[in-house]
């Protein structure tokens, strides 16, 4: 089955399960944005719902992801209600959200639990900025008409926080990190949010030579042509701290 086989094979279950319940499916993350990888991306969806689902309805819906997800690509989902958009506050509610994070928790569970995991995200607005730039319609209202707008103010804290935790965790998650802390670089010079691999080769023309090799391996191994102990952790921390350089973000530690 192909990613878009897959893509619609979920909306029309979701579909099924849902019902009435269930007014938008759309598509955002690596997959809208152009650089989705085959062998370690996941599918972002968000669903938006008219109204609070049934526990039942969670409880299908978290079986169908759990036989679905990672089969061969991990599903990440967050449900909204109508009313959460239509009074947008940030860090927004969701009412459901699945990512392979939360595999162990929801198998666990049995029929007498509940299978709502409302909580709040503030990525949520990040995921709003890409519907808006990128993100593409499944079932339901365009993506303009179903979503409301975003403070920029709120978009850039959300995406400084995601570059506070790659700092912080870079020699653990070298790839996943780098790649984030270059497209935040093109987002604070361009206002642009792209994807993790369109980030790193804009980068290769904005970057002293000294560091375009190790962004050439980074991408490498993001594509899966170069294994990732083949990356010098040394290496991988000098453009960590380039990136803070030519940024506005200072974090404090």
């Amino acid at each position: 089955m192909s990613v878009i086989q897959k893509i619609d094979y979920i909306t029309e279950e979701l579909k099924n399960i849902l019902g009435d319940t269930l007014k938008g499916i759309y598509l955002h993350g690596s997959m809208a944005l152009g650089g989705f990888q085959h062998h370690r991306s996941d599918l972002d969806l968000i669903g938006v719902i008219t109204k609070r689902m049934t526990n039942e309805q969670a409880k299908q819906l978290t079986d169908f992801i759990l036989r679905t997800s990672n089969q061969p690509f991990p599903i990440e989902i967050s449900f909204l209600q109508v009313e959460t958009l239509e009074k947008w506050i940030h860090p927004a509610t969701y009412e459901y959200h699945y990512s392979e994070i939360w595999r162990p928790i929801f198998e666990e569970k049995t029929v007498l639990d509940s299978f709502l995991n409302s909580g709040v995200d503030p990525d949520l607005t990040a995921h709003l900025a890409v519907l808006h730039q990128a993100g593409l319609t499944l079932f339901g209202p365009p993506v303009k008409d179903a979503f409301p707008s975003y403070n920029s103010e709120d978009l850039l804290i959300t995406l400084q926080s995601e570059m506070k935790d790659c700092l912080l965790h870079i020699t653990e998650d070298p790839i996943y990190c780098s790649l984030n802390l270059l497209r935040y670089w093109r987002y604070e010079h361009e206002g642009i949010i792209c994807s993790k691999l369109e980030g790193a080769e804009w980068s290769l023309n904005k970057v002293p030579a000294s560091y375009r090799q190790i962004i050439l391996q980074i991408i490498k191994c993001y594509k899966g042509t170069l294994k990732e102990s083949d990356l010098e952790r040394e290496n991988i921390k000098q453009l960590s701290l380039f990136i803070q350089e030519v940024t506005t973000f200072k974090p404090a530690f």
